[in-house]
Formats: C-alpha cells, sequence, structure tokens
C-alpha cells in the first residue's frame, strides 16, 4: 500500500508511503475525503496540511482510508471547517455585532479564553467554533458578511437588533460552547446546582423529591395600555429602552424582514432577577395550555426545565380540528426576545386572544415561574415570588 499513488487537493499525486513519512515528520496534519471542497481544501493547504481526495473505487476507497487513519493518523476531511478569508476594515455595525457577540459568549457561558474573528469560512455557514490543537483558547470565527448578519444592518442599532444578536448566538455558537462552559454538563444539561449555589440568595429549595406543591405567584391585570408597539420598518420606534417596560409587546413587521411579527409577554421582573438569563440558554421552548392555564416552557433537553406559569380567569379552549379543546402544546416558532432590561415570550396567535386584552378588556393573570431539575429532583422558586 505505501507505493499506491492517490490525487491530492491541490492537485498532484503523492505515494502513501510519502504521505506517512511527512506525516511523522510533525507539524502537519493529514485529512481525507470523497467530497470536493475547492476552497476548504486549499485554505488546509496553505497552512501546510494534506488533503487526499480518496478512489472512486469502494474498495480501493477503504483501503486507502485504512491506511490513512492507521499510518498517517488521517482523518475525515468531510465537514472540516475553517475560515477562508479574515476581514479587515470592518464597518461601524460589523465591530459592533462582534461586539455583541463577545459579550453574548462571556455573559451567557462564562467562556473566557477564546479569540474573536471576523472572517468568511470554507461552508456557507454564519459562525463556527473551532477547538485548536492541543490545550488553549478556542477560535469563534462569525461571518458578519454572511447575509444571516448582513441583513440585520438595515434595521439601524438599536435594542431589537442587540436581541437578535444573542438570538444568533443561541442558533449557531451555542451547542458548541457548552463543552467549554462551566453553565454546563458534559450531556449539555444546565448545571442548577452550580446556579442555586451563587444565587442562594435569590432562589429557594421549595422541595427536593418533586411532586405536588402550593407555589407563590404575583396577580397582575393587564389592559392595552400595557402593550408596547415596535415596528421593525421605523428605527426611531425601537429607541425606547429608557421607557418604563411593558408587560406585553407586539412587533410589527410588514415588510418580513425579521419575521418576529406578533405578541410578546414580560417574565415578571423578580423571575429575571433570579435566573431570567438562564431561559436563554434552553435548546428549547414550548408552550402548553390546560384548563386555565397557560405554561411557557424552556428546557435544556436533559434535565433542566424553567416554567413561566400563567392563571387566567377563564378556560383556555380552542378549535382543534373541529372540537373544542381545553389542553394543546406549540413550539414556540419565534425566538425569545431580550428587550427593556427583561425577557419576552412570544404567543402564538392562537393563544393572543386569553393573554392579549383588546379595547376596554382587562384580562387577570396569576403569575408563577419555578426551576425544575430532574437530575436531582428539585425545584426551585424565586425569593420575592415564596
Amino acid at each position: 500500500m505505501s507505493n499506491v499513488a492517490v490525487r491530492l487537493a491541490d492537485g498532484t499525486d503523492a505515494t502513501l508511503g510519502t504521505i506517512r513519512d511527512r506525516a511523522r515528520e510533525g507539524g502537519i496534519s493529514v485529512f481525507f475525503g470523497t467530497a470536493r471542497k475547492q476552497a476548504l481544501s486549499q485554505v488546509m493547504h496553505a497552512q501546510g496540511h494534506i488533503v487526499v481526495q480518496l478512489s472512486a473505487d469502494r474498495y480501493r476507497q477503504a483501503a486507502e482510508r485504512s491506511y490513512l487513519e492507521q499510518y498517517c493518523g488521517g482523518k475525515a476531511f468531510d465537514g472540516v471547517i475553517d475560515c477562508a478569508e479574515m476581514y479587515e476594515d470592518l464597518t461601524i455595525f460589523e465591530r459592533v455585532f462582534l461586539s455583541e457577540v463577545e459579550q453574548n459568549i462571556v455573559r451567557s457561558y462564562e467562556v473566557k479564553d477564546f479569540e474573536l474573528i471576523a472572517g468568511k469560512l470554507t461552508e456557507d455557514i454564519p459562525a463556527f467554533v473551532k477547538e485548536r490543537s492541543g490545550r488553549g483558547p478556542i477560535d469563534v470565527i462569525v461571518d458578519v458578511r454572511h447575509p444571516e448578519v448582513a441583513k440585520l444592518e438595515r434595521l439601524g442599532l438599536n435594542a431589537l437588533v442587540y436581541s437578535l444578536i444573542s438570538v444568533f448566538c443561541g442558533e449557531y455558537i451555542r451547542p458548541a460552547l457548552k463543552k467549554w462552559s462551566p453553565r454546563f454538563f458534559g450531556d449539555g444539561a444546565l448545571n442548577l446546582e452550580l446556579f442555586a449555589k451563587r444565587r442562594s440568595e435569590l432562589w429557594v429549595l421549595v422541595k427536593d423529591d418533586i411532586g405536588v406543591i402550593r407555589k407563590g405567584g404575583q396577580r397582575q391585570v393587564v389592559t392595552k395600555q400595557d402593550v408596547a408597539v415596535i415596528n421593525v420598518a421605523d428605527h426611531a420606534a425601537t429607541e425606547i429602552d429608557e421607557q418604563e417596560p411593558h408587560r406585553l409587546l407586539l412587533i410589527v413587521d410588514e415588510d418580513a424582514r425579521t419575521r418576529l411579527s406578533g405578541h410578546y409577554i414580560r417574565l415578571p421582573d423578580w423571575a429575571f432577577d433570579a435566573y431570567g438569563d438562564l431561559v436563554l440558554d434552553c435548546d428549547t421552548h414550548g408552550v402548553v395550555w390546560t384548563g386555565n392555564r397557560v405554561t411557557f416552557v424552556a428546557s435544556d433537553g436533559v434535565s433542566a426545565q424553567f416554567q413561566y406559569d400563567i392563571r387566567l380567569d377563564q378556560i383556555v379552549a380552542m378549535d382543534v380540528g373541529g372540537v373544542m379543546r381545553a389542553e394543546g402544546a406549540l413550539k414556540l416558532e419565534r425566538p425569545l426576545q431580550s428587550l427593556f432590561g427583561g425577557i419576552y415570550f412570544p404567543i402564538s396567535s392562537r393563544l393572543a386572544r386569553f393573554l392579549v386584552p383588546s379595547g376596554n378588556e382587562e384580562i387577570r393573570l396569576d403569575l408563577h415561574c419555578e426551576w425544575v431539575d430532574m437530575r436531582t429532583r428539585q425545584l426551585w422558586e424565586a425569593e420575592v415570588a415564596v
């Protein structure tokens, strides 16, 4: 096999034995694959690495792969992502975007040993977390000129854009950052025990063997005057950070620039102060209604679950398949928003008539919030709620 010739990504040929000898000298890595990713190949080759294009014949391909893995320390080339071009002369928006990403990484994941790079990636994705060989910092590569980022520049620099940058981090870099964040266990579950110790003055362990319990809460009455309106097309309308935060929010996006149109409900401030930032760390969000209760749920999908429970003075019933039902569940199609020093949960259009007042109507809400950790079978409430 050492004398078998293979084609390299730069178009030249080399024997497997030659590749083995170069790999043993150190300082380079060997990659192999069948996909022809020219941009990525050029980057890897420029860095001195060897990229082997495997044979199309499946028997020969299996032999080449086995040799490269066993004798050259070869790794599969498919899926390898790197920075193809570093950007220079960044615009003000691009600099602000990177600054907000950096703050999100430090604040939301407590990862400090990293380098933020603005550049174009070898794959058509807006961000990627790259682990360096050996122990050391990680590279967070952000393509600030990717369409997913560039479309936000038209919205200006305001509270809504900062909230969308937080959503961007959650979608594109959160899964990778969990590996280095002390906030999570190895399986991706939130480490609620860690936060219970850090925030002992804000959290109360209600029960260490989860069961049916009597909860504290907060009563609120909302009217149409409690609804703040943000028009995405009107930059001035989003500059309302200094105003009193509203319990309900309506985002108007007539041009469908952000797909955020709809109503949102604010998490109570006492709950946000206790553990609101953890809610944004959760990967799954949904809403459940049953009887007179609407419950927004945020979870890590493993063991930790946050429940924002809203009790009403009426039964929440709607037509489902031609039958009136007082129970159901929906995935939140719009992301949570960080605005006015708090968190807003999106209200499904099907539930809006129960939670959003119209005309002179008043809606009475009984609010409860709690964290449940199935790993330790513990339940916490905010100190103020108790």
